[in-house]
């Protein structure tokens, strides 16, 4: 069997840049330790004792990168302790084999979490902990994002761990799933809104005034209500971004989103399928 040495690639940036070796000298050094051991070996861990015997810091790699996108950021908290103050976000992350709810702590990993959103990220240096029997990714400042190339991992919407089987079980969960419905029925509404914080704003004495930002110009938005079903039920829905088009009463939808009371709040919309043909 052709052994994947790719796992190993980590540990033998952080030779390279330590120990005087060749990637040749220390690949060998890493099957020769594997030749000696009687079970089947994880080859990333072998590789770890190599760099440690020839005198590289891998202190900060020791726990195998993890891989995913980023399926859902949270809004930004600050936690306080010992007198300070440190920003985070929950975020969920998914991958071909689980869905891991995760903590960004400190203001350049929030700023980046949130700045990549769907997109295929590895961390490194992360720790794993459990919190009311929920597993959980912390990312701290001793922690590394580092945004992958689009074709290193599936689409979100090729990942399972990202779905749920029916609207019904996105309200019963918690959280951003991606899920599949039938739009039954739409109402799009606009409303002058702030340019800046995109709220709505307020007619006050022949000024627009935003709670936020004060007396703005508005532009108009657009609020995209729609009743959409599938086989759990019928449920109301709301969009306030970008549709890639517009009148999809009829269709088959593919998007993310979460419950918010009974309303389904969609973040995204992935693909629209026609089902009803229609006379032109």
């Amino acid at each position: 069997m052709v052994e994947d040495f790719s796992v190993v690639e980590d540990v033998w940036d952080r030779v390279r840049s330590q120990v005087s070796v060749s990637r040749e000298e220390f690949l060998e050094k890493v099957k020769e330790l594997s030749r000696k051991l009687s079970w089947k070996a994880n080859l990333r861990a072998l590789a770890l004792i190599v760099a440690k015997n020839l005198g590289a810091d891998v202190s900060t790699i020791l726990v195998e990168p993890k891989r995913g996108r980023i399926l859902e950021v949270g809004p930004v908290r600050i936690s306080s302790g010992r007198g300070q103050e440190t920003p985070y976000c929950i975020f969920v992350l998914v991958n071909e084999e689980e869905r891991l709810w995760s903590v960004a702590f400190g203001e350049e990993n929030v700023e980046k979490v949130r700045s990549l959103e769907d997109k295929p990220v590895e961390i490194l240096n992360y720790t794993l902990t459990s919190i009311r029997g929920r597993r959980l990714l912390r990312v701290t400042e001793n922690s590394k994002i580092i945004e992958l190339d689009e074709s290193a991992l599936p689409s979100l919407i090729d990942l399972k761990p990202a779905w749920a089987t029916s609207l019904k079980e996105v309200f019963e969960g918690k959280g951003s799933y991606v899920v599949s419905f039938i739009v039954v029925d739409e109402d799009i509404v606009e409303y002058p809104s702030c340019p800046i914080c995109k709220r709505s704003v307020d007619m006050v004495e022949s000024e627009w005034i935003c709670s936020t930002h004060g007396s703005v110009e508005p532009e108009m938005r657009k609020v995209y209500h729609y009743y959409i079903a599938d086989d759990s039920g019928t449920y109301s829905a709301v969009f306030f971004g970008e549709p890639p088009k517009e009148k999809i009463t009829g269709t088959k939808v593919t998007a993310k989103g979460y419950f918010k009371g009974e309303e389904f709040q969609i973040s995204k919309i992935y693909r629209i399928e026609e089902l009803v043909s229609t006379n032109k």
